[in-house]
């Protein structure tokens, strides 16, 4: 029995997952900068330059305001969400039954760390529990074409995720040989590079040009980063090229991969710009292209609470987005529906 398909007269009725599916883009752009501001440029700007003492002092405050928005707007709005997916009959039962809980339990861990840094255990377990939602949200995501490609990503990314907390783990056991970490920590990075290819792939077909603006300036800025931080981390002294390199090496994993450290800084820093040339991306599904550049910017450090949460909610986006027939109609027209039955121009 094949799924119905509203039409244009019929998705133009108000949906609850449209509605919400349209908050998703505003608040992964608010991700993009909070996570710059508070994990990228804050840290790195100690000890990279002299006497901006009460720059550093402004920029830590700034960090801290748009983190605690983050972290509120992610869980009021993974909240919203949670109750349209959990209402929704025509979402897989098997999906429901599974994101609830993971979603609760990773909301709750990530509000807990917001006034009290979680112990180990219960870092990895937050990132365990979004590493699973995401892949839970895949599977309904691969059901509608119009979703299969976040969905990919995303459960490719919760993949990643997984091999991650993995070397989190046997790091925590006594006696463990390093190098048994370093290799699980090495297959997270590659495992994360897959997610990389298909989403910059998929974000470079949404163009009709040979070559699209969006993604190749991602990986130009990728290439400039990287080669910028490795002429950092040869300077001593404190400068620029010293911040670039203080500001890269945080987002990379720990424990340390046994990849070069360009590789994974070069990814570490596509992961983002892609993020960005996703948000820059027209004519799209809002939920969609939300789902995808929360995705982007959860990457594979999901021991991190806040990243846990980005990335739970991006489960739930994409699932959102493949109910969303209403977005579906307007990505395609090119302008928001008009109630009483409008119809596609021509």
């Amino acid at each position: 029995m094949t799924e119905r398909v509203d039409t244009p007269a019929t998705a133009d009725a108000p949906s609850t997952a449209s509605e919400v599916g349209r908050l998703i883009r505003p608040v992964a752009a608010l991700g993009l900068v909070a996570l710059v501001l508070g994990r990228v440029v804050a840290p790195a700007l100690k000890g990279s330059f002299n006497g901006i003492d009460k720059f550093i002092w402004y920029a830590d405050k700034l960090a801290g305001v748009t983190s605690q928005g983050l972290a509120f707007a992610v869980t009021a709005l993974a909240i919203g969400a949670l109750l349209v997916v959990a209402r929704d009959n025509r979402v897989s039962l098997f999906v429901r039954a599974l994101l609830v809980p993971q979603t609760v339990l990773v909301l709750f861990l990530g509000i807990w760390a917001t006034r009290k840094a979680l112990p180990n255990p219960g870092a990895i377990l937050v990132g365990l529990m979004a590493s699973v939602a995401a892949i839970i949200g895949a599977i309904q995501g691969m059901l509608q074409p119009r979703t299969r490609a976040v969905a990919v990503v995303l459960a490719v990314t919760g993949l990643a995720g997984l091999l991650h907390v993995a070397s989190g783990t046997v790091m925590l056991r006594p006696g463990t040989m390093p190098v048994i970490a370093a290799a699980l920590s090495s297959l997270a990075v590659l495992v994360h590079g897959i997610a990389l290819l298909v989403a910059l792939v998929w974000l470079a077909t949404r163009r009709r040009t040979i070559i699209p603006p969006a993604t190749m300036g991602a990986l130009a800025v990728s290439v400039l980063l990287t080669w910028a931080a490795a002429r950092g981390a040869q300077t001593p002294s404190a400068n620029g090229w010293a911040f670039v390199w203080r500001a890269l090496e945080t987002l990379l994993p720990s424990p340390a991969s046994g990849l070069p450290v360009a590789m994974g800084m070069f990814l570490a820093v596509l992961s983002p710009s892609l993020a960005v040339a996703a948000l820059a991306t027209r004519r799209q599904i809002p939920s969609v292209i939300g789902a995808l550049t929360l995705t982007l910017l959860a990457g594979v450090l999901v021991d991190a609470p806040v990243q846990a949460m980005i990335l739970t909610l991006a489960s739930l986006s994409t699932v959102l987005a493949s109910r969303d027939e209403r977005g579906m109609w307007e990505a395609l027209i090119g302008r928001p529906l008009r109630p009483g039955g409008s119809k596609p121009p021509g």
